[in-house]
């Protein structure tokens, strides 16, 4: 009987440290990607996006991105894209790993590695707008890696007075 027993918890422990050991693939319904309210915005004043990328899952992941891992786009009242007035983008092509916990959110424009029209803008005419926030980044998963080019869901709607 004590051997059963045994056996029993053995084949019990053995399943448990195999389920729990079992690697999550990552998903695009684990992340969400954002960017902060915008407040007290002025015409033909510069304003900055800070955006995020959350971590919805219980699982850690290990993300690999770029500095430009966050772009912005605005769209006025009527849909139509707000184009910038810059002659030439710059970025540091510098690769980085970042730990991004669970229930936790990575946020970082990397200012000191790209010029800040990538996150940095202007508006000349009052009125409503949005912005989408666009994330890319990877995900290592044993041998397989998953790329995300994620996009908000919904998008922030600002007011330029």
């Amino acid at each position: 009987m004590k051997k059963v027993i045994l056996f029993t918890l053995l084949l019990s422990l053995l399943f448990i440290v195999t389920a729990c050991s079992k690697e999550t693939a990552p998903d695009e319904k684990m992340f969400e990607v954002g960017s902060d309210d915008l407040t007290n915005i002025q015409a033909s004043q510069p304003f900055q996006i800070n955006g995020y990328v959350k971590n919805k899952s219980n699982h850690k992941w290990d993300i690999s991105h770029g500095a430009d891992i966050f772009t912005y786009e605005i769209y006025d009242s009527e849909g139509n894209l707000v184009k910038q007035d810059y002659d030439m983008l710059f970025t540091n092509s510098i690769g980085y790993v970042s730990e991004l916990k669970p229930k936790a959110e990575f946020r970082n424009n990397y200012e000191e590695q790209r010029n800040k029209e990538y996150y940095e803008f202007q508006i000349e005419k009052p009125g409503t707008y949005k912005v989408k926030t666009i994330a890319t980044y990877r995900i290592e998963n044993g041998d397989e890696k998953v790329e995300f080019v994620l996009s908000s869901s919904e998008l922030n709607e600002f007011v330029v007075k």
